[in-house]
């Protein structure tokens, strides 16, 4: 147990933790009906915050990795169109701003990270992950390549413009799903997290960050405040059992709750008897938009409903063939 424990100490989770701070905001929908008040917001603290002394960089995330935060939608690729629902491709889905993967630490391997001209009006474009690449464009660059999300038809695809390191999203030392990013301000999200990269101790930046945030919108709580660091060490002190974290919220029963959460999820659909792993974050959902990705699978319609539980259920099983086999 000890040299496991130590052996995730070394692990190279894709990202950088040293000197960076995250922090949580949600949009109430009463304050911010609106994608253009989300995008609003999201604009205006990256400008405060980037002037806070001490701050290096900053970027907005829809999801933070190991934090518990997840998105799993289901795609197609241009040219592939599916056949069934199994076929399509379920993965992990971010929403970034512009500086984000440079914040992060997370390495570029090919073409191009956001821009700030990447907005509402501009082609739709996206970055994804080096595990997306390798498995659906084997031998061939997926640079140009389009996409389009389960449910998103009336939208247009998504051009791949860079493929980015791939991120240990659930747990540390464990290989996790394809991550696709989108621009935050081409589909902005009202859960609106910062990761700020710090030239001085990360938590000493805390009181100014709160006073900017809350001098944009005073009732807007501040939450989840941690370093990177302190995230990463929380779930490698994690108790695991057979390879899988027990998902309890830090009390003696945690490892009844991930069971019985477990059995929930099988059945409510969310996994099929007798499939593969079923993480209680992979099946945890906030913040997506009305009938769009998985977190809404009680919204949209019915259609939509079915290709996002077949994404899920697909992940879940750990198919060993067809285009979601990646994802065991």
């Amino acid at each position: 147990m000890i040299r496991s424990f130590l052996a995730l100490q070394s692990e190279n989770p894709g990202f950088e933790a040293d000197g960076r701070l995250a922090l949580s905001t949600h949009l109430p929908d009463s304050r911010y009906p609106t994608d253009e008040g989300a995008r609003a917001y999201g604009d205006a603290n990256l400008e405060r915050l980037a002037a806070v002394p001490g701050v290096e960089s900053v970027a907005i995330t829809s999801l933070i990795p190991v934090s518990g935060q997840d998105e799993i939608w289901g795609l197609e690729i241009e040219g592939r169109p599916p056949s069934s629902l199994d076929e399509y491709i379920a993965v992990l889905h971010y929403r970034v701003s512009a500086g984000y993967f440079q914040t992060m630490g997370i390495p570029l391997r090919m073409g191009r990270e956001f821009t700030p001209g990447d907005r509402a009006g501009s082609v739709p474009v996206t970055v994804v992950s080096e595990s997306f690449a390798h498995d659906q464009f084997p031998g061939e660059s997926p640079l140009g390549k389009r996409i389009r999300f389960a449910g998103d038809d009336p939208f247009p695809f998504w051009e791949i413009v860079g493929v980015a390191a791939d991120v240990q999203h659930y747990q540390v030392g464990q290989t996790s799903m394809s991550q696709v990013y989108l621009a935050f301000a081409q589909r902005p999200h009202r859960r609106v997290n910062f990761i700020i990269k710090a030239s001085v101790l990360p938590l000493s930046l805390v009181p100014a960050v709160r006073t900017e945030i809350q001098t944009l919108d005073p009732d807007m709580p501040v939450e989840g405040v941690r370093t990177l660091e302190q995230i990463i060490a929380e779930d490698i002190s994690t108790p695991r059992f057979g390879g899988s974290t027990i998902l309890g919220d830090g009390d003696e029963n945690g490892a009844g709750r991930a069971a019985e959460q477990h059995s929930e999820a099988r059945a409510s659909g969310w996994c099929p008897p007798g499939g593969g792993r079923c993480d209680r974050r992979a099946r945890r959902r906030t913040g997506a938009h009305p009938g769009v990705g998985i977190d809404a699978v009680r919204g949209g319609n019915p259609r939509s409903r079915s290709l996002r539980r077949s994404a899920v259920a697909s992940h879940c099983r750990g198919s060993s063939s067809g285009p979601n086999a990646n994802f065991r």
